[in-house]
């Protein structure tokens, strides 16, 4: 079980409804201020709280976690759910406003070439295909290239495990887990 798991369902078992509320009320003015570029004054309880929250929410947004799984064995009412539920949907919009605004890194170009070794002094008839890529990658503060110098057999092996990965994708077991989800999972 994933530790952050843990932790939300730790807050939710130990805290009241009413502290619950307040918490939400409080990572709304959070976002608000880190929105607007403005500091937050809270003390370390509400922070530690407010990181919890934050963090839950971001993991729900970038789909590493529903919210069936969130809220799976937790015997809280329904107020309590329905209470965090409102609060990140309220929220949704300025999360992924900020989590898109986030400066990173980004693909820029990518480049290749292959070369053929046709024969060396020892060996008068050898051919051994070689595959040289560069990729690109662009940040706010320097531009980044990794380079990777590989042979035929593992671009094949890549390219397997590629094609049984896009494979994977149209099972029978997938489909009905897409079912399951209500397709909230992307294929």
């Amino acid at each position: 079980m994933n530790v952050l798991v843990l932790q939300f369902r730790e807050y939710i078992q130990e805290n009241s409804l009413k502290d619950i509320q307040d918490s939400c009320k409080h990572f709304q003015q959070y976002i608000r201020d880190v929105n607007s570029g403005r500091s937050s004054k809270f003390d370390s309880a509400d922070l530690q709280t407010l990181d919890i929250l934050q963090t839950m929410f971001l993991s729900v947004l970038r789909k590493k976690i529903s919210w069936a799984e969130v809220f799976q064995d937790i015997e809280r009412g329904d107020e309590v759910k329905e209470t965090i539920l409102a609060c990140f949907k309220q929220e949704e919009g300025t999360l992924r406003s900020l989590v898109l605004s986030v400066p990173g890194v980004h693909y820029q170009n990518l480049d290749w070439r292959l070369d053929i070794l046709l024969a060396s002094r020892c060996v008068l008839k050898q051919v051994r295909p070689l595959v040289n890529l560069r990729l690109d990658l662009k940040d706010e503060m320097k531009n980044t290239s990794f380079t990777l110098h590989t042979d035929l057999t593992s671009i094949q092996n890549i390219n397997r495990k590629l094609e049984n990965a896009l494979q994977e994708r149209g099972s029978a077991g997938t489909r009905k887990l897409i079912r399951k989800t209500g397709g909230k999972i992307s294929a």
